[in-house]
């Protein structure tokens, strides 16, 4: 830190060097001293230029996590740490094949590296296990940004649809069932109306007989 003659202190960089050597005095050292409030001042809006971004990151309910081109993790926001209950420093340039089991990994692969080539990648879907052992279903959107130094950085949002996934099983088996009602009520229609006596028989047992059958044989 430097001082104006008013006693203000201003942020400097200081420099040293070794001069060689001459003959009328030994070896010297030449000081810089450089003013560098300008460039402290960038680092100071770059910082909270960055906080803004991780506080607007924090809001988002959904898990989010941002990566380099080569997948590994730069950052995370709360509800990733949360829904997962991982430290994220522990994570931080770790690739996702040492984090995430094999498909899954190769899933978000796909995706980053999509959203690398295109812009954007959505739909992608993957199966993790969260912070309680449970496993749930998530929907992955990836979208790249570039930083002002021209780095990409690839941001992945995580969306649980497990609740979806689990009621759209349930809607298709109740459509299956209603088939299959159907389809039975279509059987025993034609089988109560086959002009020839019909029993239906599991193994040894008889399970059903039709009209026809109880006229010819008398019950």
């Amino acid at each position: 830190t430097g001082r104006f003659r008013d006693t203000r202190e201003f942020p400097v960089e200081v420099g040293v060097s070794l001069l060689p050597a001459l003959d009328v005095r030994g070896t010297c050292v030449c000081i810089t001293v450089t003013d560098i409030t300008a460039r402290k001042a960038g680092e100071g809006a770059l910082a909270d230029q960055y906080a803004l971004h991780q506080a607007l990151i924090n809001t988002i309910p959904y898990p989010v996590f941002y990566k380099g081109p080569d997948s590994r993790y730069l950052g995370f926001n709360e509800a990733y740490a949360n829904t997962f209950a991982v430290d994220t420093a522990k994570l931080i340039g770790k690739h996702l094949t040492e984090v995430m089991p094999g498909q899954a990994a190769q899933t978000v692969i796909d995706a980053i590296n999509a959203a690398a080539t295109r812009g954007h990648d959505y739909g992608r879907t993957v199966c993790l296990a969260l912070g309680n052992g449970t496993e749930h279903w998530f929907e992955l959107s990836a979208t790249l940004k570039q930083t002002r130094g021209g780095e990409a950085r690839v941001l992945v949002l995580s969306r649980d649809i497990t609740e979806r996934r689990e009621a759209e099983r349930a809607i298709l088996a109740a459509r299956e069932a209603a088939l299959v009602a159907e389809s039975n009520r279509h059987f025993r229609a034609l089988f109560e109306a086959a002009p020839v006596a019909l029993a239906y028989c599991q193994g040894e047992r008889i399970e059903a007989i039709n009209q026809c059958f109880i006229e010819l044989f008398g019950y």
